[in-house]
């Protein structure tokens, strides 16, 4: 029972699960809330901009988004930007230089007028016809205030993680420096302005393989892949060793810091791809990539994280009963593994299977069966709840490799005795304060 769920979460497409959005994404380095601005006249004509980095190649820049807002100024009345004139500016560099290249050739430098600004500020777009390609390194996209005191401001996120992607030039664009704040200042701020581009390559969108949430994925976990074409057929190889190639197609992974690995592949379809992440995959923004006859189809980015838990369930849509067993500990008889889910043909599901907890003396573990989980920083780290209206917290035995199948992890939960009678509950399990998709189970 058990192995024929874990085959059925790692290898069969999942129904409904989110296909790639397209070639299009927005590059940013704000958190989306301003906390501090800078509009005074020696601010004046200075050109801001931010490092971004595109996950795949070609990219276009379409759009430059830019946070505006109307200042109080002395006297006290409301100052707006609208219809002032600024610069929008991109260049390119380096990928992950420290700072923009000296006096830089711009790939854009064009006058445009401001629109209407909400009396509250907010983002606004200026499209770009025909916009600049790179295909290496990152755009530098930003913009340069006009001539007048107080008539533009530069509008920056504080309170996020610093990025030190924020430059800014005094000097026309000959030199720039890492945008600061404090006295001295020492905490580099991030400007709030953002990038539309675009790609000639297909998108596809990377998803764990067992939550099919796509905001974090683990080294050495199990990810879906979903996009067009991406494979001949429909091909499937769960076994170890795990092939490379799959239905005439590979995927590649290329970490932040710059190191390419192909992925093992458990299963190829011209829709869908489950992968195993590369062990050795450094934590960052990582693009995937999936080659077709020695081109590359189509890619995506994926951000890598050392935990990223994700539980199976029984269904393999992340959603349900989970895929799990019940481990009986009873005296001296021999370890006995109960399932905890079955196939009901009437109703065309998979329901719960009640575990029966019985008597005192006996001991039931829970073993979840998930992905992500193994990067945890310790098992004291590990929290799990079951129930919503008055949770009851469950002791941790185990989280980590389940031995058997390539990237699946384990987590071996004893289940207490006062959740007898309770019926069908929720299992919550948070690792490193990040919580795993919702699952369920029943309770004799």
């Amino acid at each position: 029972m058990r192995k024929l769920l874990v085959i059925l979460a790692l290898v069969l497409p999942a129904a409904g699960a989110a296909v790639g959005q397209g070639p299009t994404e927005i590059l940013s380095v704000d958190d989306g809330s301003p906390e501090e601005f800078n509009s005074g006249a020696s601010e004046s004509n200075v050109i801001d901009v931010n490092r971004l980095t595109p996950a795949s190649y070609p990219a276009q820049l379409q759009v430059i988004r830019i946070y505006l807002a109307p200042l109080r100024t002395s006297p006290p009345i409301q100052q707006s930007p609208t219809g002032q004139r600024i610069r929008l500016i991109a260049f390119a560099g380096e990928l992950g230089a420290p700072s923009p290249p000296t006096n830089p050739p711009l790939l854009l430098n064009q006058t445009v007028t401001i629109p209407a600004v909400p009396s509250a500020g907010g983002f606004i777009d200026f499209p770009i016809a025909n916009g600049p390609v790179i295909t290496r390194g990152d755009f530098y996209v930003g913009f340069q205030k006009p001539l007048q005191p107080d008539a533009v401001a530069s509008f920056y996120d504080r309170t996020g993680p610093p990025q030190q992607r924020s430059f800014f030039s005094r000097d026309n664009g000959l030199n720039y420096g890492l945008t600061k704040t404090g006295n001295p200042l020492v905490l580099p701020l991030n400007l709030m302005v953002r990038a539309i581009v675009s790609s000639a390559t297909p998108g596809v969108t990377s998803v764990s393989a067992a939550s099919f949430r796509r905001s974090e994925l683990a080294p050495s976990s199990i990810a879906a892949l979903f996009g067009a074409d991406l494979a001949a057929d429909a091909q499937a190889d769960p076994a170890a060793p795990l092939p490379t190639t799959l239905g005439g197609s590979q995927v590649l992974v290329k970490d932040a810091a710059g190191v390419t690995r192909a992925a093992p592949l458990f299963f190829a379809s011209p829709a869908q791809i489950n992968y195993l992440i590369p062990p050795e995959t450094a934590p960052g923004t990582a693009t995937v990539s999936v080659v077709r006859d020695g081109a590359t189809a189509a890619s995506g980015a994926a951000q890598i994280a050392a935990v990223a838990p994700g539980l199976f369930t029984a269904n393999a849509t992340g959603q349900g009963v989970a895929a799990a067993v019940a481990l009986r500990l009873r005296g001296s008889s021999a370890p006995a593994f109960e399932p905890v889910a079955r196939f009901d043909a009437a109703r065309g599901q998979f329901v719960a299977t009640a575990v029966d907890l019985g008597p005192e003396t006996d001991q039931v573990f829970l073993i979840l069966f998930g992905t992500g989980l193994r990067g945890r920083s310790s098992l004291v780290a590990v929290m799990a709840t079951f129930g919503e209206a008055d949770p009851v917290p469950a002791p941790v035995f185990f989280v980590g490799p389940q031995g058997d199948f390539v990237g699946l992890d384990q987590a071996n939960l004893l289940l207490p005795r006062s959740l007898a009678g309770r019926g069908e509950l929720e299992v919550r399990l948070v690792i490193d304060g990040k919580p795993a998709n919702v699952v369920r189970v029943s309770i004799k």
